[in-house]
């Protein structure tokens, strides 16, 4: 690993507003679990 490549903070994004109640819950839950394994960062959340 490249110790001098720049890390993004992690974070999970707000679902899109245009989701349904279940498919909402779903993109929270999922980006939530990627957030937490350092698979998703704030350079994810307009990647919509």
């Amino acid at each position: 690993m490249n110790r001098d490549e720049p890390t993004p903070p992690v974070s999970a994004p707000e679902p899109p507003a245009h989701l349904d109640e279940r498919r909402r819950a779903k993109f929270t839950e999922l980006a939530g679990l990627l957030a937490g394994c350092g698979g998703m960062t704030e350079l994810d959340r307009d990647a919509r």
